[in-house]
């Protein structure tokens, strides 16, 4: 009896230390290991990612790993920062890693150890050879803010009727401008003048599509909520009262809408060739006027538009050609500043109605040189974003074309300053800028 429990003594020491270590992992025995280092496993070999968004497909799923393979806490996750000197790009990593780009620009991308804090990272360069957004902004006839605010895929605005400039812009810049469509409602599209006219009160849905975006068809929506302008006579013309409308000479047709309780007829004029009035449909009191003048018409003068025996004057007057420049800046004039490496989007817009003009962009060095300004104009010719490279000054100079010849006008000039910062500015009215010479 007594060897047996010597036996069992000397076996139970033996037995224990095999159970323990037969393991391989000293964790068993109660310590904990902690976590040293972390590595992205696929990281690309020069530490950049490079990106086009027309063809990216959320095609990049980080792996990462946690080291030593035996620490305690393998849990990890990532976070996206910007890169010093350059745009953020709406750069996102869902939890199983697949990396998801949104937007152009650069951003870094950082694994994070739960245990430790440990690192390690990447650079995401993101671009894009196809547009993948498209913006609107919509301004008063005389200037002023953007009347839009946006949510999602659709702007809105709530204006009372008239005639409204509008702006798009794609994003990145240097495409082809969208198409536009009213789907609902009424209102005239002005491409060639950057102008919306809303004659009649109601909502409208204008659509701006894009076919060939980065991520298919880009379709983004605005919805323009007017109601009528105040107006004694009961009467509007394009949407308001005192309207004016400015004819490039050489013109001997023109249109207007009237909004009226019944059918609006004309008072005499000697420079009314001829007349006729057709009801719009879909819209209860609202008409479409067709003028034609007599060839020789020219200067100032007024037509009157009469409507359930009241009247409302419309001015016509016929001028040379002349346009002016609008920018996707707060504020506008001819001496304006921008931030540096921010572009900024001009659009030529006629001051009278005309035909088949383009535009010539150039610009003039200043404190800054040329290969520190980039600068793409659209396709139409109609508008030109810039981006300014440093702190300095520089000029834009606007020419009108038409049938391959520069118009004879003064070109439009701004002066523009590139800094870091902006706390205010101060413009000087818009003067001279596209005048007949």
């Amino acid at each position: 009896m007594r060897k047996n429990v010597i036996a069992l003594m000397l076996v139970l020491p033996l037995l224990f230390i095999f159970v323990v270590f037969s393991s391989g992992n000293i964790a068993s025995i109660g310590v904990s290991v902690s976590a040293s280092s972390i590595k992205i496993l696929n990281a690309p070999e020069d530490g950049i990612l490079r990106i086009d968004l027309a063809e990216y497909n959320d095609d990049f799923v980080i792996a990462a790993e946690v080291y030593p393979g035996n620490a305690a806490n393998r849990g990890y996750t990532f976070k996206t920062e910007a890169v010093e000197g350059t745009e953020f790009a709406d750069v996102t990593v869902l939890e199983d890693g697949t990396l998801r780009a949104n937007t152009v620009g650069s951003a870094r991308v950082t694994a994070v150890s739960n245990d430790g804090g440990y690192t390690d990272s990447f650079v995401v360069i993101v671009s894009s050879s196809k547009p993948y957004d498209l913006e609107i902004s919509l301004y008063g006839a005389q200037g002023g803010e953007n009347l839009v605010e946006r949510s999602g895929d659709v702007f809105t605005a709530e204006v009372t009727t008239g005639v409204y400039d509008y702006t798009t812009r794609l994003v990145p810049i240097g495409f082809a401008a969208a198409r536009t469509e009213v789907v609902s409602g009424f209102a005239v599209i002005d491409e060639a003048g950057g102008t919306i006219t809303v004659p009649f009160d109601g909502e409208t849905r204008i659509a701006f599509t894009i076919a060939d975006g980065a991520r298919g068809v880009i379709v983004r929506y605005l919805d323009i909520v007017a109601s009528t302008a105040l107006s004694s006579s009961g009467i509007t013309v394009n949407g308001s009262t005192g309207t004016l409308i400015a004819l490039e000479t050489g013109i001997t047709e023109t249109d207007f809408y009237v909004e009226c309780e019944s059918i609006p007829t004309l008072g005499r004029s000697v420079n009314i060739e001829d007349y006729r009035v057709e009801r719009v449909e879909g819209v209860s009191d609202g008409y479409r006027v067709f003028v034609k003048f007599y060839d020789d018409v020219g200067g100032e003068f007024e037509i009157t538009v009469n409507c359930a025996g009241k009247s409302e004057t419309v001015r016509v007057s016929f001028e040379d050609f002349a346009f002016y420049l609008r920018s996707t800046l707060p504020v506008q004039g001819d001496d304006v500043a921008v931030l540096n490496g921010e572009s900024v989007t001009f659009y030529a817009v006629p001051a009278t109605v005309s035909v088949d003009t383009s535009y010539v962009w150039e610009i003039s060095s200043g404190t800054l040189s040329a290969d520190q300004i980039s600068y793409i104009t659209s396709a139409d010719g109609r508008s030109c974003t810039l981006t300014a490279f440093g702190k300095g000054t520089f000029a834009l100079t606007v020419y009108p074309v038409r049938n391959g010849e520069i118009l004879d006008v003064l070109p439009a000039q701004i002066s523009i300053e590139s800094v870091e910062t902006v706390t205010s500015l101060q413009i000087t009215n818009k003067t001279d800028l596209g005048l007949a010479k």
